[in-house]
């Protein structure tokens, strides 16, 4: 194949460069990416150290979210390497061996005689890699896997062709195909990593440039949190749960059609590089070219093709490598390519695959979408077979209907809003709705599916016949203490499941959000991965404001104990039968009382911005003293009222409060209860 190949590779290193300071990333390269250090023989000895450096950075930029364990740091550390690159490119890079090595590969004579290595790309990667710190931890879409593959491989791929001189825009496009197509299957290579990773060590080391997790706040051993890296198209067509995949490994329903799915579209990416091989290139690669190929994981030749050399697919031909092709092999069938064709790299592609791979295609395949949850049956909900019966409400933000599925007979509550139609935006929403497709708890209100059009969404979810808390204190007066014990059990653990199964914040608490219907059940609605799918929906400010957290207030980040401070409050106000911060505004002194509460319809006297300011500097509210709550409750409602973030519980740690306990063990009758509410409105 090549001369040298058949040298020792360990033997021809040391042979070759033996400086201490290029050993260091000679180790990293051969420790941490075996087939780009076996890679190195195809280069020229003189490029070789450059080729350790190059490969050396994207290591350690790959494994910054490995071996730091504060998020903060991390972003500090890709920071430490812009300065670093822009110290390269001024001849004064810090003492860092990989960023010694790199300013020896842009200062070199020869390497600038063709234009030197080009920074942007440098900057690309470590833009990608400090974006994906804080990547959601739901899966991405086709779209931003290969965004990100183009940022990172391919971008180390462009610097290894700047390297030998090659600057060619045909050999670009050609490696922008390959880079993608690399980086989607480094992605399914990795899938058993992501999916039951190992715990961050105890007491992770990094010097500077080093790396970072997005699993900060799990340091310390502690195991962390799983991620399914496939693309969130092709899980939800292969009906693919994450909670599925967690626990059953490779066994999980759908993942196999999940990772062929996301295979066949690396696969047409070397399909389309062996056609610009063929039609652009006319057979002919640059030699130079062929080394960052090699990088490419190799697929066994056909059965008749197995015991030929390699050099019968690449041959030196002087300044450029020809191909052997066969008349077959120009056939634009992508059927005969994959019987044909082994390619400049074995195992260049199949097939073609019709899957979709751009967002105008997502957005179309979410149109009647079913979902389906695992909790409600999978059903059509398409616009025939849906009846509309009654209004349950409206907003600035949209409606809410009571339809019935003719096929079925089931009711549900169909939820239309009007949302931002960035793409960026609608791309979380997808992923907040797969969130609810995976959703299997009985504290959380259950999904049918969802259809997204241009400027509106709707989705179908269970129908709660009792309507939400604020209707019913509203109707019929403050709720009863155990029957708040009931209530808060469900929220607590709701709140709960959805941050340990998904690392999510429902963000949207208040009384509005909690349903029941006629068995007595209370669940949890209008919940958010990120915010999106709330944001998105043209609520207004006001409705969610009031129930916010100082520190959300004052521009702090959301976390899990900002829904706690929401929770306090909506406590409050269901056992009050009032809004809390009215309580302290009112000058009727009976409109504090349990016993004889007043239902206040708006937020009295301040405004806004002063109902703000009151909730971030004044004290919090509390329940009435006078009104004989039990102690356990009122305790409930102070600490859940900490204005102090830090000393605010978490919804995992409420979970053993003993009014949380009291709730769980109380034998109220619900149903009883239920039925009391619909005895008086009749």
């Amino acid at each position: 194949m090549l001369r040298g190949a058949a040298t020792a590779p360990h033997q021809f290193v040391r042979a070759q460069h033996t400086s201490a300071r290029l050993q260091p990333l000679i180790d990293t390269v051969r420790t941490r990416d075996y087939a780009a250090y076996l890679s190195h023989v195809a280069y020229p000895p003189r490029l070789q150290p450059h080729f350790w450096a190059l490969r050396a950075f994207h290591i350690e930029l790959a494994s910054i979210k490995d071996v730091v364990s504060n998020e903060l740091v991390g972003r500090i550390r890709m920071q430490w390497w812009r300065d670093a690159i822009e110290g390269v490119y001024a001849n004064r890079p810090p003492k860092h061996p990989i960023a010694l090595g790199l300013c020896d590969a842009v200062m070199d004579p020869a390497v600038m005689k063709h234009g030197s290595l080009v920074k942007d790309h440098f900057l690309r990667i470590i833009d990608a890699r400090e974006a994906d710190l804080a990547e959601p931890l739901s899966p991405p879409t086709l779209e931003e896997l290969e965004t990100y593959a183009e940022a990172t491989s391919s971008r180390i791929l462009y610097l290894l062709l700047n390297l030998q001189g090659i600057s060619e825009s045909t050999v670009d496009v050609l490696f922008s195909h390959l880079g993608k197509a690399m980086g989607l299957g480094i992605f399914l290579a990795s899938l058993p990593r992501h999916t039951h990773p190992p715990p961050l060590p105890a007491s992770p080391t990094a010097g500077p440039g080093g790396g970072m997790s997005r699993y900060a706040r799990q340091a310390g051993g502690v195991p962390r949190t799983p991620t399914l890296p496939l693309p969130l198209e092709y899980i939800m067509d292969a009906g693919v749960s994450q909670e599925d995949v967690y626990r059953h490994g490779p066994h999980a329903h759908g993942l196999k059609n999940a990772v062929f799915a996301t295979a066949t579209r690396a696969n047409d990416y070397l399909i389309t590089a062996r056609s610009i091989i063929r039609n652009e290139l006319h057979g002919r690669v640059p030699a130079q070219a062929v080394a960052p190929m090699l990088l490419l994981p190799p697929e066994p030749p056909p059965p008749d093709e197995r015991a030929a050399p390699f050099a019968r697919f690449i041959q030196s031909d002087g300044s450029s490598c020809t191909l052997h092709t066969t008349s077959e092999q120009r056939s634009t069938s992508s059927q005969e390519e994959a019987s044909t064709s082994p390619g400049i790299v074995t195992g260049l592609g199949s097939s073609t695959s019709s899957l979709p791979h751009s967002h105008d295609a997502v957005t179309q395949r979410m149109n009647n979408l079913d979902l389906g949850s695992g909790q409600l049956p999978r059903l059509d909900l398409s616009a025939s077979n849906l009846r509309t019966l009654a209004d349950l409400g409206a907003g600035n933000g949209g409606t809410v209907t009571k339809v019935l599925h003719i096929p079925t007979g089931i009711l549900m509550a169909k939820k239309v809003n009007f949302i931002d139609a960035k793409p960026e935006v609608r791309k979380q929403i997808l992923r907040e709705l797969q969130i609810l497709h995976e959703c299997r708890s009985e504290y959380i209100v259950g999904f049918y599916g969802a259809s997204l059009s241009d400027v509106h969404i709707f989705m179908c979810m269970e129908y709660m016949d009792m309507g939400s808390l604020d209707t019913i204190y509203q109707k019929h007066g403050p709720i009863d203490v155990k029957i708040c014990g009931k209530i808060v059990y469900t929220v607590v653990h709701g709140l709960s499941y959805l941050y340990e199964q998904f690392r999510i914040i429902h963000r949207d608490v208040k009384p509005s959000n909690i349903l029941v219907n006629r068995q007595g059940q209370i669940k949890l609605c209008d919940f958010g991965v990120s915010g999106e799918l709330i944001n998105s929906m043209a609520d207004t400010f006001v409705g969610t404001s009031t129930y916010m957290s100082p520190e959300r207030i004052q521009g702090d980040q959301y976390s899990i104990k900002s829904d706690v401070w929401s929770l306090g409050v909506t406590v409050i106000e269901i056992a009050h039968g009032c809004f809390p911060f009215a309580i302290e505004m009112e000058d009727d002194p009976d409109a504090t009382t349990h016993a004889a509460p007043r239902v206040v319809q708006d937020v009295r006297s301040l405004s806004i911005l002063e109902l703000l300011q009151h909730i971030v500097h004044e004290p919090p509210p509390k329940l009435n003293p006078d009104a004989n709550f039990p102690p356990d409750m009122i305790d409930f409602v102070t600490v859940c009222l900490c204005k102090d973030p830090v000393k605010r519980p978490t919804p995992m740690e409420l979970r053993n409060h003993p009014f949380v306990l009291q709730g769980h063990r109380s034998d109220v009758n619900m149903v009883e209860w239920v039925m009391s509410l619909s005895s008086s409105k009749e």
